[in-house]
């Protein structure tokens, strides 16, 4: 119990960095918290898989994530943009050339990044869905 509320308590602090990819590892922590307690899985399965799922948390990616995300940032755009490489990389560089210094918490630069943003979605939802993910990365 003690290994799985050290993992909660990580998938929750780091759960708004990439919000998509932590909320499936808290389901797969939730499904093997299950298993254990209906003792449909042996103990020596159970720590293997909650090992694994560790290593992943920890990396913050899953092993079929593309070569070409190679930053937390572009990886979190991947995630959470339904797994569209390309939007995940034309944001990314979006943001990167629309982003001035400071930009966190100034109103006027951040509605700069949503305005490049929006030209590519066409969807203000998504935009501010989207930009609540970017706020949290270190990459901008």
């Amino acid at each position: 119990e003690t290994i799985e509320n050290n993992i909660r308590s990580k998938i929750i602090k780091d759960h708004l960095l990439d919000p998509a990819y932590f909320e499936d590892m808290s389901l797969l922590l939730d499904e093997l918290i299950k298993k254990r307690k209906d003792s449909v899985i042996e103990y020596e399965e159970y720590l293997q898989k909650i090992a694994d799922l560790a290593v992943h948390i920890s990396k913050g990616k899953s092993d079929d994530t593309p070569d070409s995300l190679n930053t937390r940032a572009k990886v979190a755009l991947f995630n959470n943009l339904d797994g569209d490489e390309s939007l995940a990389l034309e944001i990314d560089s979006i943001v990167l050339q629309a982003k001035s210094d400071d930009w966190r918490g100034n109103q006027a630069k951040e509605n700069q990044i949503k305005q490049a943003i929006f030209k590519l979605l066409e969807d203000q939802d998504k935009v501010e869905s989207i930009f609540k993910v970017i706020r949290r990365q270190d990459d901008y």
